[in-house]
């Protein structure tokens, strides 16, 4: 699952709450970790909610005396912890809670971000029916030269925010339905089962860390050089038929993976919350 964050594109009123706190140049803490505590405090507290825009730099400068280096030091910290995250040109916003992804299952991502309360969209930038190269042929274990499928290159969203540039190969003749209409508005999976009869049953992933790419980065809004799982999906039916391949780049900074643990030997397994 993924991590959303909603932005507040506003000016940023001096009235921050962040500036009812003050720094201490007295203390043997660092100025810059005095900053993050206080800034942690005003989101944890409620004083800052998900999507709140924190003053400019340049403010946060002006009002606790400091350096811009000290500033930006604070906000990185908060930004790998994925408190905060940044838009090139808008300003630091506070963040959504990473969403999780449990790996263990085979996951629609209309509903897993319909399940944290954000409204899933996807933005088709490519549908055609193709044959097969070899290397699909070989995943879809089939040795028909001419084997037919969907190659879907979507952007995955929620609440408007790009997260994942999808690929999806899957064949023509299992599923004869799907429009590229259909897909900006409706869940692949429930096409699938609902309409063509397919129910997921087990499958593999395979997962890389990259650093995005210009192309992609455009794509997504991020920086170039973001962190992201390159994700590659075979998924099969109950009978070993492969019915779906999927490659994806997935920011690194909104999606967190979560992987249970457990002993096979113990059953039955329970999962943590």
């Amino acid at each position: 699952m993924v991590t959303i964050e909603k932005e507040n594109t506003s000016n940023t009123v001096k009235a921050s709450p962040i500036f009812s706190y003050a720094l201490d140049k007295m203390q043997e803490n660092p100025l810059y970790a005095q900053l993050i505590l206080i800034i942690k405090q005003c989101i944890h507290s409620g004083q800052l909610n998900t999507g709140d825009a924190l003053p400019p730099e340049s403010e946060l400068c002006e009002v606790f005396d400091v350096s811009r280096s000290t500033v930006r030091q604070a906000l990185s910290s908060l930004e790998k912890e994925g408190l905060v995250y940044r838009r090139r040109g808008l300003g630091t916003f506070v963040a959504n809670p990473k969403v999780k992804k449990n790996v263990s299952t085979l996951y629609s991502f209309t509903a897993q971000t319909n399940m944290v309360g954000m409204v899933p969209s996807s933005t088709v930038l490519k549908f055609s029916i193709i044959d097969a190269d070899s290397d699909l042929r070989q995943l879809f274990q089939t040795t028909i030269l001419q084997f037919k499928v969907y190659e879907i290159y979507r952007i995955r969203k929620a609440d408007g925010i790009p997260l994942i540039l999808e690929r999806t190969y899957i064949p023509y003749a299992i599923c004869p339905v799907l429009t590229a209409k259909r897909l900006e508005n409706e869940s692949l999976y429930t096409i699938l089962h609902s309409e063509c009869g397919v129910i997921p049953h087990h499958g593999l992933e395979s997962y890389e860390v990259i650093q995005i790419e210009k192309p992609d980065a455009e794509l997504l809004e991020c920086s170039v050089g973001t962190l992201a799982f390159s994700v590659e999906r075979v998924a099969a039916l109950e009978n070993g038929e492969v019915y779906e391949i999927t490659r994806s780049v997935v920011r690194g900074d909104r999606c967190k993976f979560e992987v249970p643990l457990f002993n096979e030997i113990a059953k039955p397994y329970r999962q943590f919350k």
